[in-house]
């Protein structure tokens, strides 16, 4: 084909580099534009809602420090007036009446004061009222009584959890609740007061605050009157959430009772045990920036126009060399063809000057694993089928070595070679070897999934995966033979992986590993350990595990594989018949 020097006009040229040209580069740069304004978008999403968790949470803590001040104090002043009018030798006509008629004017927010079943029977424990805070609200000082009988269940069940607060409303028709707390001479003290005097705590502008105790009663919430409204919200996922923390504090995105999306934040006081909680709704948080939307995107779309008309106007002047291009294209397929055949990880580094020019000592876990009995059965496939199926395991499993951080090494007779810790590490060897675990775990669904893909066209042979892991100090450095560079992992702990693989036949396991990586991962994982090997060269015997699962969280129920014999049950035929495959497979999943 001869080769064409004289520059072309893209004017006179017809196709994609001829008049078409202005509306490409037109639909190029509406699609930049489009791209920049959804990162943009995302990004100002994100931190706008970060910022609101932030200053939600901060609100959140503040209101709850004055609260606890609050029932910090009205529990000492509650306690300091009953051990006055019970402390032995005071005068019940005088000095309690002074006592009471004191406490009274100086806590105008309190309506009343008892003990409820004192084990002393001298101890005073009829309530004291403040009849001044009674006749100015209307309210009739029986209902004390009333509630106290109603209520006796209350103190008894909560004697044991340090107290509670309850919503009284219901039976004084005015916004009063009681706070209980166990009396350190016996008997439970039971505070009636109003929450007047917190105003300031509760305005805190488009957020919403409640108190709510651990019954899930809700005895205040902002936005309205002052005053406890008695609704129930125990059954609300995200209030069990809070109630069931192991934190007194966090944050939660969730949606609240009305429906809406919400930003919430909650404290477990220290005075009382009640929930505070803080919430701003997503309309409230995303309000302003709809406006600020609408005016980039008329920017936007300016914008947009005038690059169109810039490149329609610059394309007649624009020329190229065929040569060049035809030039340009070759070097470039080339390149993307030769990138296949190297890791990409090691391409990368080396374009940046990371790899080390010298071999080093470095801790990592090598994983070594394949498919029983491939050989055997891809020499009953013909060509094409057998190099699909394996590159289907080959491509799986380097996408699960790239997921977990690891380096993929050589592939060799349908095995695959990889390491952590080496040339990318977490910092910690256990880390490392857990990603490799990680990983084994990924390649025994992948297996099972090819076996259940298989079953369903008919096939009645079964794949098993083989693994062997090992974890030790390694020689770690660049191998180049001119035609193929590498990094390579010397030393006697990968051939201990090897050995670990090849006896998995014999165990009937699919992966094994040795007492390095054991004592690495042993708090994190379900292992089975199986005899031990005999080493040629080695002081003592090989201690081999068979992996099982990774072990769950403290008090959830360990999921499937939890046995040996749930592994050696994902290898039998009668997994992949029906919709028992699919379903199992759900099951065996690992979460990363």
């Amino acid at each position: 084909m001869p080769v064409i020097d004289t520059p072309i006009k893209f004017a006179k040229t017809p196709g994609l580099f001829g008049e078409k040209l202005p509306g490409f580069m037109g639909l190029v740069c509406v699609f930049s534009v489009v791209l920049i304004l959804a990162a943009a978008g995302k990004f100002l999403y994100d931190e706008t809602l970060e910022n609101a968790e932030t200053g939600n949470a901060y609100i959140n803590r503040q209101a709850a420090a004055a609260l606890n001040i609050f029932f910090s104090s009205l529990q000492s002043a509650s306690t300091a007036l009953l051990e006055t009018v019970n402390r032995p030798g005071v005068n019940a006509v005088t000095e309690r009446g002074d006592a009471v008629n004191s406490f009274f004017e100086n806590n105008q927010h309190i309506a009343a004061l008892a003990i409820y079943d004192p084990p002393d029977k001298n101890t005073q424990s009829l309530p004291f009222i403040n009849h001044a805070f009674f006749n100015n609200n209307n309210i009739d000082q029986r209902l004390i009584s009333i509630f106290i009988e109603l209520n006796k269940v209350a103190p008894e069940r909560e004697r044991q959890t340090h107290g509670t607060v309850l919503n009284c409303e219901s039976i004084f028709g005015f916004p009063l609740l009681a706070m209980v707390f166990p009396y350190r001479h016996g008997g439970d003290a039971l505070v009636f007061f109003h929450l007047a005097g917190l105003e300031e705590v509760f305005r805190t502008g488009p957020h919403t605050s409640c108190i709510i105790n651990t019954a899930g009663d809700v005895l205040f919430r902002s936005g309205r009157p002052l005053r406890p409204n008695g609704k129930n919200v125990f059954s609300q996922p995200y209030i069990q959430t809070m109630l069931a923390g192991r934190l007194n504090s966090g944050r939660l995105r969730y949606v609240n009772g009305d429906g809406r999306y919400t930003v919430g934040a909650y404290s477990m006081l220290n005075a009382v045990p009640v929930l505070f909680v803080t919430e701003i709704t997503y309309s409230a948080v995303f309000g302003g920036l709809v406006e600020i939307a609408v005016r980039v995107g008329c920017v936007a779309l300016i914008a947009v126009l005038f690059l169109f008309l810039t490149a329609r106007s610059f394309t007649k002047s624009i020329r190229v060399s065929l040569k060049k291009l035809t030039e340009f294209d070759e070097l470039s397929r080339k390149f993307q063809a030769a990138s296949r055949f190297a890791d990409m990880q090691l391409v990368r580094q080396s374009l940046d000057g990371l790899l080390p020019a010298e071999a080093e000592y470095k801790n990592a876990t090598v994983l070594l694993s394949g498919m029983e009995p491939f050989s055997y059965i891809a020499e009953r496939l013909n060509p094409d089928h057998a190099v699909g199926l394996l590159n289907k395991y080959i491509n799986r499993a380097a996408g699960s070595v790239k997921k977990t951080n690891g380096t993929l090494g050589r592939f060799s007779d349908g095995n695959v070679r990889a390491h952590w810790g080496a040339l990318s590490s977490t910092g910690s060897a256990e880390h490392d070897a857990l990603n490799c675990i990680r990983c084994a775990l990924m390649l025994r669904v992948a297996v099972y999934e090819l076996n259940g893909e298989r079953a369903s066209q008919g096939e009645r042979s079964l794949l098993k995966l083989s693994c062997g892991i090992s974890s030790g100090e390694f020689t770690a450095g660049i191998t180049d033979c001119g035609e193929r560079v590498d990094y390579t992992l010397i030393g006697g702990w990968g051939d201990l992986a090897a050995t670990a693989k090849s006896k998995n036949i014999v165990c009937n396991t699919d992966i094994l590993i040795t007492e390095s990586t054991w004592h690495l991962v042993q708090k994190y994982v379900l292992v089975h350990e199986m005899p031990p090997l005999l080493i040629e060269g080695r002081p003592k015997p090989l201690r081999i595990f068979a992996l099982i699962n990774l072990r769950t969280r403290k008090g959830e129920a360990q999921v499937f594989p939890a046995t040996l014999e749930d592994v050696q049950s994902l290898y039998l035929p009668e997994q992949y018949t029906g919709e028992s495959q699919s379903a199992n497979n759900e099951h065996i999943v690992p979460e990363f």
